[in-house]
Parts: C-alpha cells; structure tokens; sequence
C-alpha cells in the first residue's frame, strides 16, 4: 500500500514542488488549497503524470471544520495518512 501525503498549498508554488517531490517517490497525494477545483486540473493532472492517486481538497486550514472534512475526504479516498505537509 502506497504513502499517503497531505500537502497544504499543494497545488501551486513550494507546495506544488514538494507534491511533485513525493509523487517520485511514490506517495498518493491530497492536495489543499483554497481555489476552485476546476482551477487546480493542470497540478492534478501533473502528479498523476508521476504515479499518484490525487485527490484535492478546498479547504481553508484556520478552520477547524475544514480539517475535519479534509481529513474524513483523505480516509474516504485512501484509507490512511501518513504525512503532513
């Protein structure tokens, strides 16, 4: 079974870079942001290019809410967590 890492602002910028850093090595991916979905196709499309199931999650992460919603997605889409980014 395949890692499963949790990138805030991973569809853009360092955060982008480090998703497509773990997608090498073989991680699936959860990517956060803040954008619409359909704005993030081009970094999705990207990771899954490297090998990895992606799911984004559009969420804001001062809102605790939010996190528990991210996190039931991430349970739902891979069954695990393994690292936060």
């Amino acid at each position: 079974m395949k890692r499963v890492a949790l990138i805030t602002g991973g569809s853009r910028g360092i955060g982008f870079g480090v998703a497509q850093e773990l997608a090498r090595s073989g991680f699936d991916v959860a990517i956060n942001g803040r954008r619409e979905a359909s704005d993030v196709g081009d970094a999705i499309k990207s990771l899954e290019d490297l090998g990895a199931r992606v799911l984004y999650c559009r969420a804001d992460v001062a809102s605790p809410e939010d996190h528990a919603s991210m996190l039931a997605s991430i349970r739902e889409a891979f069954g695990r967590l393994d690292v936060l980014v």
